[in-house]
């Protein structure tokens, strides 16, 4: 099952986030938002979203975010992290290939229009 972690600039867009997608009730999609492990020398570290899901759900997931995105009010900076490999996306923009790029990450292999 597909595996990632999302990080954000602030707590509250992770939690925006986080709400979300527990509200959009994805089949096979499961979101926990959870401390993360401090750096060497801190004291506290930001939250991260794990997002684990089954075989298909990453177009659904895609969507969702991408649906979340539209409600967004201002700006906002996403890193999503693939645990298997490590790669990563980072997204701050709202427009159209902000939204290719977050579907092609999830959902690496798949024809994407």
């Amino acid at each position: 099952m597909p595996e990632f972690e999302v990080t954000a600039a602030s707590a509250e867009e992770l939690e925006s986030l986080h709400s979300f997608l527990l509200g959009e009730s994805l089949n096979g999609v499961r979101a926990v938002l959870a401390p993360g492990t401090p750096a060497e020398g801190e004291l506290g570290a930001a939250e991260i979203l794990t997002i684990i899901f089954t075989s298909g759900g990453g177009v659904a997931l895609a969507q969702a975010v991408n649906s979340w995105v539209k409600t967004r009010q201002r700006g906002f900076s996403l890193t999503w992290r693939r645990t298997g490999d490590g790669s990563e996306l980072h997204v701050e923009s709202t427009g159209p290939d902000a939204q290719k790029d977050l579907r092609a990450f999830l959902t690496p292999g798949q024809d994407h229009d």
